[in-house]
């Protein structure tokens, strides 16, 4: 029968199955099976590839912190104007093609557009929800105030965290082969149509991208229009859609 170890030995999991193991062992006791934690890997994912400025190196495992935001022709500032009562809104869905259907990811950032010639100050609210509409079913929320800086009339995107957990409701863990739907809207501020939106436009934007990933899962991204009801207590969609518009460029944990 096993015994308890004097103060001399060492006492943990042990092999009940073996003698000489078992003359160590409080009863019972048995090796844990080996854990090894998953490492997430940070993938950027984009829905637009005008120009190859959205797409190439600034998505996949490349640009998965999203610290290459691009520069150059051509500039990518906003294309259609912003307002106290719209957003831009899209749905999406990650998936894996090795047989993980349900597993775990995070959105970690989105890439926004800045204003054309323009610096300052706005607030913004990001949604994520489930369904066809952004007035239930919310899985994560969160807002807070940007700057938003464009000098000499050339913009980029800019690189917009998301917090885990929403400032409002919520957190980013989302799981695959699940529909969810993200808004972005400003509740302070607003521009103006100006410059060039051609990067936006409808037949540059694909509604699905893969990236392989260093253990050689691949893990895709598709982007759809599911909402019926685009009202979000008063905004009404800036016009984005699944092939065309804003909220171009995801970067996730997967």
């Amino acid at each position: 029968m096993a015994r308890e170890p004097n103060q001399t030995e060492a006492r943990g999991m042990w092999d009940v199955t073996r003698p000489n193991q078992q003359r160590n062992a409080i009863y019972g006791e048995r090796w844990p099976t080996p854990y090894i934690p998953y490492t997430f890997e940070k993938c950027a994912f984009s829905r637009s590839n005008y120009g190859g400025s959205i797409s190439g190196v600034y998505t996949g495992l490349a640009n998965g912190n999203g610290t290459n935001i691009g520069t150059g022709y051509p500039v990518l500032y906003n294309g259609w104007g912003y307002g106290q009562t719209s957003m831009d809104w899209v749905s999406f869905q990650v998936w894996d093609s090795n047989g993980w259907p349900s597993d775990p990811y995070t959105l970690d950032w989105i890439m926004i557009s800045r204003p054309y010639n323009a610096s300052f100050w706005t607030d913004y609210v990001v949604r994520i929800s489930t369904g066809t509409d952004f007035s239930s079913n919310v899985v994560y929320e969160t807002g807070g105030s940007i700057y938003l800086n464009t000098s000499s009339s050339v913009a980029t995107y800019q690189r917009l965290d998301l917090p885990n957990t929403g400032t409002l409701q919520g957190t980013t863990n989302l799981t695959m082969n699940t529909d969810y739907n993200i808004g972005l809207k400003y509740t302070s501020g607003w521009w103006t149509y100006s410059g060039n939106s051609a990067y936006m436009a409808s037949g540059v934007h694909t509604t699905q991208q893969t990236h392989t990933l260093t253990n050689g899962r691949t893990v895709g991204m598709s982007w759809f229009d599911q909402v019926s009801n685009a009202n979000w207590n008063g905004y009404s969609n800036n016009g984005t859609g699944s092939t065309y518009g804003q909220l171009y460029l995801y970067g996730l944990s997967v």
